[in-house]
C-alpha cells in the first residue's frame, strides 16, 4: 500500500498543464479578462521557465514568483487561475501551483516580537499631562522602534518574557485574562508579588483601553497597543512608493507589517487595495467587540470580550488586466487567492468566521460580569499572603499618586487650601503605601490585620500631620 501511495504522491507533484490545446479550455470572453490571444506569448514564456516549453508545472510558477523581473510570467499564471473554465483540471492545477507559492511566502511571515521600549519621562515635554503623550509610539525615523510609557512597557516585558512571536503574545494575553477573571491559578495571583503586579497592570491597561476609552479614540489606541505588544511602532501615516496611504497600521520589532481593525460586527470590513507593497505579507488583527449577550456592541461600557481574528494578506500583482490579485492565508492554514477590480476595496470579513476560530479575550468575570479591578479587590479581601497584600498596597499607591497629582493641579490653579490639604494627605498616604509595598517585594510584607491603614491613624499621627499641613500651606 505504501508503494502505491508514494506513486500517487509522485504523480500529484508531477502534474503538468499541457500548453497544447490550452486555448480550448479558456473562457474566450470572460467579463473582465482580455482575449486569450493577447496572453499567449506570456503563457509560452511561463511554460519555458523550467526548460520545457510544452507544459506548465509547479517549477514554472515558482520560478515566476521568485524572480521580480518575471512580471509577465506571473501575470500569465494569475490570468490562467481566473480565465480557465470552472471545472477544468487545469484550473485546479494552476490554483494549486499558486497556493503552494503563496504558502511558501506566508510560512516565513510570522512576526518576531521584541522588547517593548520605554520612553524616558524627561523626554516628555508635558508638565502635568505626561500620560497623554503618544507621538513616541510612531517616530519619524524608519530605523527606530516606538517608545511607550515606562510602567506598561516594563509590565509587558515581564508578562511576555520568553514569548517572542506576535501569536504567542496574543495567546499569553488570553491566558492571563482568563486566569485572572476566574480568580484562579498562579497566573491571576502571580508566582511572586512582582509578577502579580505586572499581570494586574497589563490586564488593567487592556480593560481600560477597551471599556473606558471613547469608541472613536479606541480604534487608534488598539493600533498602538498591538504595536507595543510586538515591541514595534505605529506607522499609520506611512506612504507607498506611489505616494498612497499604506495598508499597514504598525510594524513589529522585525519590521513586519501589521494592520488593526476594531469593529462591532464581523461584516462590511474592507481595505483599499492601493496601499500594499507587492509581495509583502501584512498580518491583520481584527477585533470584534462583544457584549454580555454575545452580540456586537459599540458601547465601551458594555464590552465584555474581544473576538480576535488573524490572517496574512499578500498583494500578488497590481492591475493585471484591470484586476488586483491578493492571497489570504487564514489561521486554520487554508490559502485563498482572490482578485478585485484594480484600485477598489477588498472585503476582509467575508466568510472569515469559517476560516479559523477566533481568539477570545474575556475582560469580565463569567458569573457577575465584574472587571479586573473587582478581581484585584477580591484577591486582596479574601487572601492573606505576600502576593495579595502586595496587590493591595500597589492599588493604594496608584490611587493615592493619582489623587495627589489631580489635587496638586487643582491647588496650583486656584490656591484653594482645601485642595492643597487633600493633595498633601494623598502624598503622605502614598509614602505609607510605598513603604508597605517595598516590604512585600522584599519578602517582609506587613500583616494587614496588624498594620494600621491610612484610614485608622493614631491621634498623635493625626496631630503631627495637621501641624505639617498648617506649616506647609501657610
Amino acid at each position: 500500500m505504501s508503494k502505491e501511495l508514494d506513486k500517487l504522491i509522485e504523480q500529484v507533484l508531477a502534474e503538468k498543464i499541457n500548453v497544447q490545446g490550452l486555448k480550448d479550455k479558456i473562457l474566450q470572453k470572460p467579463d473582465y479578462q482580455t482575449p486569450y490571444s493577447n496572453k499567449k506569448t506570456d503563457i509560452d514564456d511561463l511554460a519555458a521557465l523550467d526548460g520545457d516549453s510544452t507544459t506548465i508545472g509547479q517549477p514554472d510558477v515558482t520560478a515566476a514568483f521568485s524572480d521580480n523581473a518575471k512580471d509577465k510570467e506571473r501575470a500569465a499564471a494569475l490570468f490562467l487561475s481566473k480565465a480557465l473554465k470552472k471545472n477544468s483540471d487545469e484550473k485546479k492545477e494552476i490554483n494549486q501551483f499558486l497556493s503552494t507559492v503563496t504558502k511558501a511566502k506566508t510560512d516565513a511571515a510570522e512576526f518576531t516580537a521584541g522588547k517593548v521600549q520605554a520612553i524616558d519621562p524627561k523626554n516628555i515635554r508635558s508638565i502635568a499631562f505626561k500620560s497623554l503623550q503618544t507621538v513616541s509610539a510612531d517616530p519619524d525615523a524608519n530605523s527606530e522602534m516606538g517608545q511607550y510609557p515606562e510602567g506598561i512597557a516594563t509590565a509587558l516585558n515581564t508578562v511576555f518574557q520568553g514569548k517572542n512571536t506576535f501569536k504567542s503574545r496574543l495567546e499569553e494575553l488570553k491566558k492571563v485574562c482568563e486566569s485572572a477573571i476566574s480568580n484562579l491559578g498562579s497566573v491571576s495571583k502571580g508566582t511572586s508579588p512582582s509578577s502579580a503586579i505586572a499581570n494586574m497592570l497589563v490586564l488593567d491597561y487592556v480593560s481600560t483601553l477597551v471599556r473606558e476609552v471613547d469608541a472613536g479614540a479606541a480604534a487608534y489606541n488598539f493600533e498602538a497597543f498591538l504595536a507595543m505588544l510586538t515591541g514595534g511602532r505605529v506607522i499609520g501615516k506611512e506612504l507607498t512608493s506611489a505616494g498612497k496611504m499604506g495598508g499597514a497600521d504598525f510594524r513589529s520589532f522585525d519590521k513586519s507589517a501589521g494592520s488593526a481593525k476594531y469593529y462591532k460586527n464581523l461584516s462590511g470590513i474592507t481595505q483599499s487595495s492601493k496601499g500594499f507593497k507587492i509581495g509583502e505579507p501584512v498580518y491583520y488583527v481584527i477585533a470584534i467587540k462583544r457584549g454580555q449577550s454575545g452580540k456586537g456592541t459599540s458601547d465601551p461600557r458594555q464590552i465584555t470580550s474581544l473576538n480576535i481574528y488573524t490572517f496574512f494578506l499578500i498583494k500578488l500583482e497590481d492591475n493585471v488586466n484591470g484586476r488586483d490579485y491578493f492571497a489570504f492565508k487564514y489561521s486554520n492554514g487554508t490559502t485563498e487567492i482572490v482578485d478585485i477590480k484594480a484600485g477598489t476595496k477588498l472585503n476582509l470579513s467575508s466568510g472569515l468566521n469559517k476560516k479559523g476560530d477566533p481568539l477570545e479575550i474575556k475582560l469580565v468575570t463569567t458569573k457577575n460580569q465584574q472587571d479586573i479591578r473587582s478581581v484585584v479587590e477580591a484577591i486582596v479581601r479574601d487572601q492573606d499572603n505576600n502576593v495579595a497584600n502586595a496587590l493591595g498596597y500597589f492599588k493604594q499607591l496608584s490611587e493615592n499618586l493619582h489623587t495627589a497629582n489631580e489635587k496638586s493641579q487643582a491647588y496650583g490653579s486656584t490656591g484653594n487650601v482645601k485642595k492643597g490639604d487633600e493633595a498633601l494627605e494623598a502624598i503622605q498616604e502614598s509614602e505609607t503605601s510605598f513603604d508597605n509595598l517595598k516590604l512585600c517585594l522584599d519578602g517582609k510584607c506587613p500583616d494587614k490585620k496588624k498594620n494600621p491603614t491610612t484610614e485608622s491613624k493614631s491621634p498623635l499621627n493625626q496631630l503631627i500631620e495637621a501641624v505639617a499641613k498648617q506649616n506647609l500651606l501657610k
